[in-house]
């Protein structure tokens, strides 16, 4: 009978320390899976050294689910909020940081309740992941997700002159300004691993305005969503990939990167035929395009 009980009680032990193992794993994915996506950054800092990106990998964490306290290197955490504010689309949710008094890392204070946080969070990741799919459905073509991002992004969010707006209003309410309509983009190729750089330019009448730089094929190519929608009202694909060159066309030059850095080199002119369209459409993995001289070019891409 003894024997028996302690069968018993060893069972018991055993079911409640797995059941207790469940409750944690199930706290901890409720935890995280609100942000599904990766915490990208903008490649002018893909040279920072691995300590500084996994600062700010852990700092998105942080924020994502709304930590009061960070532990991290603070010889290193200024570096890691250049990312933050350049790279995270949620970086809006923080009200302020600081040191611990232990110097052992950061307290975070937030703009919003926890409960609102987490569902800007929600929405922000279901409208970053329903848009990814529209790009990558039925393809697996790093140059037809651009297109079919950079179409998406130019059609589909209003441009004001609100300095208020950021990247989570045009993904989600679909309202950007002329910076944020750049951000989103960029946010998408990324999460592609296409390699993408925010561009920040002289204009006409030495301006400033914003550009896209990313990595298609083996080249490097500008995008412009703010000059579409001024010419296609966002539909056409008139301003996709740009080289340097061209920008002096449309009274651009000087384009840095937020490092301050002078870009990648991109003079490809596999293009240059889009600036003449008047309709294109995606064929599989081929661009066609009916120029404004009634020809019509396909692309391979």
């Amino acid at each position: 009978m003894k024997k028996v009980i302690a069968l018993l009680l060893s069972i018991m032990l055993t079911v409640s320390f797995f059941s207790g193992c469940s409750k944690d794993n199930a706290k901890k994915d409720e935890k995280t899976s609100a942000y599904e996506l990766s915490y990208v950054y903008d490649y002018a800092y893909n040279n920072l050294d691995g300590s500084i990106k996994d600062a700010y990998v852990s700092l998105c964490e942080a924020v994502v689910n709304y930590q009061s306290e960070l532990k991290v290197n603070t010889g290193i955490v200024n570096n890691a909020y250049d990312l933050f504010n350049t790279s995270f689309p949620l970086s809006f949710l923080v009200s302020n940081f600081s040191y611990l008094e232990d110097g052992t890392g950061i307290a975070i204070k937030y703009a919003k309740s926890e409960t609102e946080h987490k569902q800007i969070v929600k929405a922000f990741n279901d409208k970053a992941k329903e848009y990814m799919d529209k790009c990558f459905e039925g393809t697996n073509n790093k140059a037809v997700y651009a297109i079919r991002a950079y179409n998406l992004t130019a059609s589909t969010v209003v441009t004001e002159r609100s300095v208020n707006l950021n990247c989570y209003d045009a993904f989600v309410n679909g309202r950007g300004n002329e910076n944020t309509i750049f951000k989103m983009f960029e946010f998408l190729l990324l999460q592609a691993d296409i390699p993408a750089y925010h561009i920040i330019a002289s204009g006409v009448d030495s301006a400033p305005c914003y550009l896209t730089l990313a990595e298609i094929g083996e080249n490097y190519y500008y995008f412009d969503m703010f000059g579409e929608k001024a010419l296609t009202n966002g539909e056409g694909i008139k301003m996709f990939g740009l080289n340097y060159d061209e920008l002096s066309d449309y009274g651009i030059s000087e384009p840095l990167t937020y490092t301050q850095n002078t870009p990648p080199n991109s003079f490809d002119t596999k293009f240059d035929v889009c600036r003449k369209a008047v309709s294109w459409e995606l064929n599989g993995t081929a661009l066609d395009i009916m120029t404004d001289e009634g020809d019509s070019v396909q692309i391979t891409l």
